[in-house]
């Protein structure tokens, strides 16, 4: 009897393995261009690495994905019109140089709102799932998302401490946006609307007095080289950015494929929640260890109020979604 077993366990992972070889064999042979506005060395660049070796590895080879880092194929404010134009394939897209042309989407850029970057993914997935306007907004500028993942909570890195709102006046912070610059504002700082990737040149010149990034960003673009104090205040999570595919291509695929990004796309986003939590809190250390300074923000309780969206904006941003056509360039002063 145990002989007798023993074949047809072995007979049945054998046709197991067989069948799915088969199955990816059964895939359409394709070259795909990725582009990622971040770093390759990046910890959230680690996951787009990993879904493009398992796309090739589960496809037996049939699908290969060649992926562009840090802005080599398009700047963050260009992607959008790349991938929704048929140029690349699938890309990273920021919202929040896109406000106009996504302007939903600005619910899961809100400071104050996610408690973590967890929470921030999560209900943006929600957020794409049950509400039609969402999905609108994506199909408006001809773009599927592929999986859902959040940036890490956001913070401060400056020249000199903050400890106090009051240390917030005059303060030059670089920001990003629709929302983030309004409540720099509130709080009676002058927010300076730039890239992420020129905030170390910024405060080398002395164009800014802090930026406004996760602790992770501040680690991998050196900035503590140049603004030795972190503050501990806390922003919240934000969702920054998401990955998506051409939508005519995403149609265009076989639901098999399909269903293989779909299930490659769940597997990224625990793998980003785990690596985006461990990247931030090993960031802090490295900082610190180089010599910057952890500086305790001694107003957490009064914050809240500044970092409220105003309805005004949303509307009008609504209403320039509305009467947006899908080619619209991009705008960064346009927020």
């Amino acid at each position: 009897m145990n002989a007798r077993w023993k074949v047809i366990c072995i007979t049945g992972i054998i046709l197991l393995v067989m069948g799915s070889a088969v199955g990816a064999d059964e895939y359409p042979e394709l070259n795909l261009r990725y582009t990622n506005f971040l770093p390759e060395k990046a910890s959230h660049s680690q996951v787009d690495i990993w879904v493009a070796n398992e796309i090739s590895r589960r496809t037996n080879g049939r699908v290969q994905i060649q992926l562009f880092h840090n802005q080599t194929l398009g700047k963050s404010t260009e992607i959008i019109d790349l991938v929704g134009g048929g140029a690349v394939d699938i890309g990273t897209i920021t919202f929040a140089y896109n406000f106009s042309r996504m302007p939903m989407l600005t619910f899961f850029n809100t400071p104050k709102i996610y408690k973590d970057h967890v929470i921030a993914a999560k209900l943006s997935k929600l957020g794409y799932q049950t509400q039609k306007t969402v999905r609108e907004d994506m199909a408006r500028n001809e773009l599927h998302p592929l999986f859902f993942r959040a940036l890490n909570e956001f913070r401060l890195i400056s020249k000199n401490p903050i400890r106090t709102l009051a240390d917030f006046r005059d303060l030059r912070v670089r920001t990003f946006g629709a929302v983030h610059p309004k409540m720099f504002e509130k709080l009676g700082a002058v927010p300076v609307t730039m890239e992420w990737t020129d905030a170390y040149e910024a405060l080398m010149r002395g164009s800014v007095d802090a930026v406004y990034l996760s602790w992770t960003a501040f680690y991998t673009l050196k900035l503590f080289e140049a603004a030795p104090y972190i503050s501990d205040v806390n922003f919240g999570a934000i969702v920054g950015y998401l990955t998506f595919v051409n939508l005519d291509l995403w149609n265009s695929w076989p639901k098999e494929l399909k269903n293989l990004f779909h299930d490659i796309g769940i597997e990224a986003e625990h793998l980003s929640n785990r690596m985006v939590g461990e990247s931030d809190q090993k960031s802090l250390e490295l900082m610190i260890a180089a010599g910057a300074e952890l500086v305790h923000f001694q107003d957490r309780t009064n914050l809240k109020p500044y970092c409220r969206i105003p309805s005004t904006l949303l509307r009008s941003g609504w209403h320039r979604s509305a009467n947006t056509t899908k080619r619209q360039p991009a705008d960064m002063q346009n927020f």
